[in-house]
């Protein structure tokens, strides 16, 4: 589910939830072609020329291709020069969970009665927060809180946060902007997906909950409920399962 709000312009979050991938995409606020550079990052991962992770290198690769086509895109519209994304990506493969990261969205995984923060945000105040200058609670209001250290589509490379985790059935898989994360603390949000009966009811909860919360940003959210045949999914063909 996304909601644009009630103080942007227009909504510069996007998202993908087909097949065994998950995604989510925040276009860099307050430059020209952030909904732009979110949508090509996910058309990168989805499209038929975009082979299915099956590694972490192949994850790499991904993301380097979604950097490669923004910056593309940049050099042949002037007034795109600036757009970038943040992009969090799953891929569900052999009961493991293949994790890109670049940005400050997240990936949080619910298992039992605790709630894990996959990711690491890539921002001024995240890493004023992990070298112990600011508190997290600090970090909410500072006015550097969306100043990225990190975004797809900007000058040189791209450096990827990437990972991958075994996954259990009844774990819950939770992908999200930080139009929800700067509203919500990440145990609120592992409540309220522990209390919903559906990956849908899940999302319309939480974002409803940032709302209420008059969140200042686009809120998006992408959930995966684990089930036992989502652990027995075939290779697609020509992966080498070893």
């Amino acid at each position: 589910m996304s909601e644009q709000g009630t103080v942007r312009p227009r909504n510069e979050d996007a998202w993908v939830a087909r097949g065994d991938i998950l995604a989510v995409a925040d276009g860099m606020g307050g430059y020209a072609g952030g909904d732009v550079a979110a949508r090509l990052a996910l058309a990168a991962l989805t499209d038929g020329s975009a082979p299915s992770p099956a590694g972490e290198a192949e994850v790499r690769s991904a993301f380097e291709r979604a950097h490669r086509r923004i910056r593309e895109a940049s050099a042949s519209h002037p007034e795109w020069s600036e757009m970038g994304t943040t992009l969090t990506a799953v891929w569900i493969r052999r009961g493991r969970a293949f994790i890109g990261h670049v940005g400050d969205s997240r990936a949080y995984l619910v298992r039992g009665e605790r709630i894990e923060q996959i990711t690491q945000d890539h921002s001024v105040t995240a890493e004023l927060v992990r070298n112990g200058t600011l508190t997290e609670e600090e970090a909410r209001t500072h006015p550097h809180r969306h100043v990225l250290t990190r975004a797809l589509g900007g000058d040189g490379p791209v450096e990827v946060d990437v990972m991958s985790l075994a996954l259990r059935p009844g774990d819950r898989l939770v992908l999200c902007t930080d139009g929800l994360t700067g509203s919500l603390e990440s145990d609120e949000i592992g409540r309220v997906v522990r209390a919903s009966a559906t990956p849908r009811a899940a999302a319309e909860a939480l974002v409803q909950r940032a709302c209420e919360h008059r969140s200042t940003d686009n809120v998006t959210v992408v959930i995966a409920f684990i089930e036992e045949n989502d652990l027995d999914q075939e290779d697609p063909p020509g992966v080498d399962p070893t």
